[in-house]
């Protein structure tokens, strides 16, 4: 795992980022800023776990954007040294992506819709009753159906 630290030409970057017209202008400057950031990008998160597809949905309207796609990133910290990963996150998000850390989400090995990772499947079902999220009796790498 790269650290993603903010780099020397952080000032330069963020006016760079700034003129950027387009969102495939932003991936190339994230990729040769941080050429390992992206892992994959998934259409859609498993029906195995729906609300993940309505919360993305939700969050969506509220901002009044369409979702997008999903996209798999390397890691993500939020400090004072991690300004740019949080800045393209940011973007990315607001552009109608759900950003989510390879640690967390896979893809499903037959479909390739998101599913939660083995350790973030743990965490959920620990939470599930307070929080009422509908989730399969065990984890597996694939979707059910699938």
């Amino acid at each position: 795992m790269t650290n993603y630290q903010d780099p020397e030409n952080l000032p330069e970057i963020m006016e760079r980022l700034k003129s950027l017209p387009t969102l495939k202008e932003v991936k190339e400057l994230i990729d040769e800023v941080f050429p390992t950031w992206f892992v994959c990008v998934l259409t859609r998160y498993s029906k195995d776990y729906e609300g993940f597809q309505t919360n993305w949905v939700n969050v969506a309207k509220m901002a009044n954007i369409p979702t997008t796609q999903i996209v798999i990133v390397d890691d993500m910290v939020f400090d004072e040294n991690h300004n740019l990963i949080r800045t393209f996150a940011e973007l990315l998000t607001r552009s109608g992506f759900s950003v989510r850390r390879k640690d967390e989400f896979i893809p499903c090995e037959t479909c390739g819709d998101a599913i939660p990772t083995q350790k973030m499947y743990e965490v959920y079902k620990n939470v599930q009753e307070e929080n009422r999220i509908e989730l399969p009796t065990t984890w597996s790498n694939k979707c059910e159906n699938c």
